[in-house]
């Protein structure tokens, strides 16, 4: 991977992050991508490492902060 890739690639998250939609539930809250396709970036540069410290991957999906991070919900339903 070149280092302009690279800085492509933390740039694509950091947009990504900007844009979820916080959202509220019974048992929380949670943040929502604009789309699978914005997801599945995120869910790639967290498996290859680079993404920013207050972003994490655990077990049961990615958080930022204390807030999961979901895909849209119309996907979640089809």
């Amino acid at each position: 991977m070149t280092t302009a890739t690279a800085r492509d690639d933390r740039s694509s998250v950091e947009t990504i992050l900007s844009h979820l939609t916080p959202r509220d539930s019974a048992l929380g809250g949670y943040l929502v991508t604009g789309s699978r396709d914005e997801y599945d970036r995120l869910l790639l540069a967290a498996i290859k490492g680079k993404i920013p410290e207050e972003l994490t991957l655990c077990r049961s999906g990615m958080k930022l902060g204390q807030k999961r991070i979901i895909p849209p919900d119309s996907i979640l339903f089809d």
